[in-house]
């Protein structure tokens, strides 16, 4: 095990462990060698590290996109792992460099508004009427192609908020009288009105979804 190998993974934030355990894998010791060539990686933030490192890991072959991908790492353009998994993913398929294409496949400069995700919040969550599963619910904002770069803690900061007592109106009949939720969770309501969350199924909710 070479010693520059290990101080060149804990550069990018891995302990004296891990970089002695990096340092024997050689398809990531190969590709943090050519990582270094192309870009300085000092002064790497830990966040930034770990997404050095899971490029590294998931860099099959040197591919002309490299420097790019990196350099957005760095600028933390790229912050995400999905982000990250998109960009090794659209290296693979396109071997000609377009930086628009890359850009919206990797969801560079993409910004999902509050009012977007509140709307998509209030979508999915009055659509699931009477079936209403936090947990199910959250997991099917994520999935929804709007969201896909959304920031996750916004959107589930913003899902907690809208839950946290705000009213929904639902356009779908409910199956049986009133409002209902699964298992234990019941919310009632008097014809007309807006069924409210009570603290019972906030707390169902939290507990789901931590």
């Amino acid at each position: 095990m070479c010693a520059d190998l290990v101080e060149l993974f804990k550069k990018i934030g891995l302990n004296e462990k891990k970089a002695c355990e990096a340092a024997k894998n050689k398809k990531l010791s190969a590709n943090i060698r050519e990582i270094e060539k192309l870009v300085s990686l000092d002064g790497c933030t830990k966040e930034v590290g770990y997404l050095v490192y899971l490029f590294s890991s998931k860099r099959a072959k040197e591919t002309p996109w490299d420097r790019l991908i990196l350099e957005n790492i760095l600028s933390k353009k790229i912050s995400t792992e999905k982000q990250v998994k998109k960009a090794v993913e659209h290296a693979t398929i396109y071997a000609e460099i377009d930086e628009e294409r890359f850009k919206k496949a990797c969801g560079i400069d993409i910004a999902v508004s509050d009012e977007e995700i509140r709307a998509a919040v209030k979508e999915h969550v009055e659509k699931s009427g009477s079936e209403f599963n936090p947990e199910e619910v959250l997991k099917e904002i994520k999935n929804d192609d709007r969201m896909a770069w959304a920031s996750s803690r916004r959107l589930k900061e913003l899902f907690d908020e809208e839950l946290g007592g705000k009213c929904f109106s639902s356009t779908k009949k409910r199956k049986e009288k009133g409002a209902y939720m699964k298992g234990e969770a019941g919310v009632f309501h008097r014809p007309g009105e807006n069924p409210q969350l009570s603290e019972e199924i906030r707390q169902k909710h939290l507990e789901a979804t931590q």
